[in-house]
């Protein structure tokens, strides 16, 4: 078990190494900027189809999976802002009195300290705050829903096409 950590460790240091990164770098810049300037071309007919698709659906379920799909994204952000936050007030003093060799591991232990802290809410709590996400688009006009929905499903398409035709032309 412990080999399987240091290879974790030792695949998180060559990351960081920048001869290892230039060339997947290179590419994916070269990708990202094709992939803008599809999503700046097809932007308008996108929005369009999304918008379509979703007029097809009841509003009573694009509340409640818009309610779900928010409660996961303030998660997420809490669980960022939090390992932001301990870095931003307490690295300089950590880091003082770990081992250089140590601050991935230590990285990775706030991180999931971080998600395990929210995820503790977020299982007691969890029904209370979706149930808030929930009044949150009752109380917003179906139009500002129904756009924002669209606008998201244009990028989310855009952005996901862009990894698939990227991880596909590997295999």
């Amino acid at each position: 078990m412990q080999d399987f950590f240091n290879s974790i460790l030792f695949a998180f240091k060559e990351i960081v190494n920048f001869k290892t990164m230039k060339l997947p770098l290179i590419f994916g810049v070269l990708i990202t900027l094709v992939w803008i300037g599809v999503g700046y071309v097809f932007w308008t007919p996108i929005v369009t189809i999304s918008a379509y698709l979703l007029d097809l659906v009841p509003f009573t379920m694009i509340r409640s999976n818009g309610a779900w799909m928010l409660s996961t994204f303030f998660y997420l952000q809490l669980v960022l802002i939090t390992f932001a936050i301990v870095f931003a007030l307490m690295g300089n003093f950590i880091f003082n009195y770990i081992q250089k060799s140590r601050y991935g591991t230590f990285s990775m232990v706030i991180a999931l300290l971080s998600a395990i802290f929210w995820g503790i809410v977020w299982f007691y709590k969890g029904e209370y705050i979706y149930h808030q996400f929930i009044r949150l688009l009752t109380w917003l006009p179906f139009e500002t829903i129904d756009m924002t929905l669209a606008y998201l499903i244009g990028f989310y398409f855009i952005y996901i096409e862009k990894f698939t035709i990227f991880s596909n032309s590997f295999l």
